[in-house]
């Protein structure tokens, strides 16, 4: 038996269910109205088309076929007919861009020379007609397969996903990777559909939901194709558009569950009746919610049926705000007296200050978030009121402090706390709280602009350009000081980073989010143009593809 004392702090996620994904908290602004929701300007031009299927020359009917246009967010959808056509009408000058998509068909730009690539930018005049603007559109992959146990007998009700390896925060991670997950029937079979061509892994879980005692201690561990519980002896498969592979079928590994025990009270050292106790464990980008145990009369708690692997418990009291967490490793053995202590939610108070001489935006239309880099800690939002000051109710933790929303052309220049710079490295929020921060904004972007040309001077949109400090200490996750992005509908790239001294790069050659990786910054080096980029200053900078 060990022993385990958890120093635990407050958080704000509310309750999930016992089958719940709880993802990271990104510090996003409220959600935009979709784009197919704000209409074009009206126009004389015309665009239209077919969609058939790849290798058949069939017309695929329902086909929506959405049109983007460079300089708004508005969009002009139309549906095929019978015969795989369409045509969109009344549509104004410009740069557009031009994309099909439908339900088991691996959606495609207009243009697109290679899986997840850019496509084509089309220029229409006034009164333009351009016909024979097409598209093939190549079916998704299926995987099918049966899950068994040890005995060779189908198990129910197993969670069956297609992963990727990706690079999150610096790291390959698997995540999930396009088509819907599958649970296995009645018979334990399984069917994943709706995948594009690439190389995937299955994984396999069936987790233990049991909030009361209990002496049954089996269980299965996530098991990995062909059947191994380590991601590094997984094995890759490949879809082909529109193919199936039967037949991936997997025995899960049995192993021995464990009990983690322990008492849940307030700040006043009561029981927490009524509240839940959550065992988080990491998921991806997330946190995957595991065996929910109600607090009992007297404080104590029960999680059953949990495989090893490293969780964080939460608990905290519906309509109070009062929450606590704890890390917890669980191995070969149960996990006894957890102490989980609740505290009352702190929170941080400051001033936005914005640059002189320019008129102010409205104080109501900022909003501002805190995040914390633990993922079941949550993190706060909070409108700025009318004075430019702002409370944002968290818990106690290590935070830092970003602007949430609109307006756009407005920019976090620095988050200063007793005259220090916390812009990056956060700050200490303790029980009792933390006041006079000081949030400065600018409508002066620091960073670099520019196009991406090839041999004959043409632009590129097909590419992705890495921008990255050329201090190493400045590459760990997250960072202000790394930046990946690729150029708009009229061939231009826009980066924001701090004032300081850069590497830049254009590139074909690397996975979204590779750039988060340190050992790939140190090797791009060689590659990329130094440029010194000054405060409020946005570079213009003409790129060529980095070989």
């Amino acid at each position: 038996m060990r022993r385990l004392w958890a120093v635990s702090v407050s958080i704000l996620l509310v309750a999930s269910t016992a089958r719940a994904q709880v993802p990271p908290p990104p510090p996003p602004p409220p959600p935009p109205q979709m784009a197919r929701d704000i209409p074009l300007k009206t126009g004389t031009a015309t665009i239209r088309g077919r969609v058939v299927a790849e290798g058949s020359n069939t017309p695929v009917s329902r086909v929506e076929v959405r049109l983007n246009s460079s300089d708004s967010t508005g969009s002009k959808t139309a549906v095929t007919d019978r015969n795989g056509r369409y045509e969109l009408t009344a549509l104004p000058a410009g740069k557009f861009a031009l994309s099909a998509s439908k339900q088991n068909y691996v959606g495609v730009s207009y243009g697109q020379t290679r899986p997840r690539g850019l496509g084509k930018t089309i220029e229409l005049a006034e009164g333009q007609t351009m016909a024979n603007i097409n598209f093939t559109l190549q079916r998704t992959g299926v995987i099918t397969g049966r899950i068994l146990d040890e005995f060779g007998d189908p198990v129910v009700d197993v969670q069956v996903m297609a992963m990727r390896s990706q690079y999150i925060n610096g790291e390959r991670r698997m995540m999930p990777a396009g088509g819907r997950p599958a649970a296995t029937n009645d018979v334990g079979d399984y069917r994943i559909y709706g995948l594009a061509p690439g190389q995937y892994y299955v994984t396999a879980t069936l987790r233990s939901f049991m909030p009361g005692e209990s002496d049954d201690r089996s269980g299965y561990s996530a098991t990995y194709y062909p059947g191994t519980g380590s991601m590094a002896e997984a094995q890759r498969m490949t879809i082909a558009a529109g193919q199936t592979l039967n037949g991936i079928n997997m025995t899960l590994l049995p192993v021995r569950t464990s009990r983690i025990t322990g008492k849940a009270l307030d700040s006043d050292g009561k029981p927490m009746v009524g509240a839940m106790v959550m065992a988080l464990e990491r998921y991806g980008m997330g946190m995957m919610a595991r065996s929910p145990a109600p607090v009992r009369p007297d404080g104590s708690f029960t999680l059953n049926g949990l495989t090893p692997g490293n969780y964080v418990l939460r608990v905290n009291m519906p309509g109070f705000d009062e929450t606590a967490i704890a890390p917890v490793v669980v191995t070969d053995g149960d996990v006894t007296d957890v102490q989980l202590i609740a505290t009352k939610a702190s929170f941080i108070r400051g001033r936005v200050l914005v640059e002189q001489g320019v008129t102010p935006p409205k104080a109501s239309t900022l909003r501002l978030f805190a995040s914390s880099p633990e993922p079941a800690m949550g993190g706060g939002q909070a409108a700025v009121k009318d004075d430019f000051t702002f409370e944002v109710k968290i818990p106690s933790g290590h935070y830092t402090v970003r602007l949430a929303g609109p307006p756009t052309d407005w920019y976090l220049h620095a988050v200063r706390l007793h005259d220090l710079d916390v812009t990056d490295n956060g700050f200490d929020v303790s029980s009792s709280g933390v006041s006079d921060v000081i949030v400065e904004l600018t409508t002066k972007q620091s960073g670099a602009t520019g196009k991406v040309l090839d041999e004959n001077g043409q632009p590129l949109r097909d590419v992705w350009v890495v921008m990255f400090a050329q201090d190493p200490q400045r590459w760990g996750m997250p960072t202000r000081y790394v930046s990946g992005t690729r150029p708009n509908l009229n061939d231009v790239y826009t980066v924001q980073v701090p004032a300081g001294d850069y590497f830049i790069a254009a590139l074909t050659d690397i996975e979204p989010g590779e750039w988060s990786d340190p050992d790939v910054l140190a090797s791009l080096g060689d590659r990329a143009m130094r440029v010194t980029i000054a405060d409020g200053e946005r570079k213009t900078i003409d790129l060529k593809v980095a070989r």
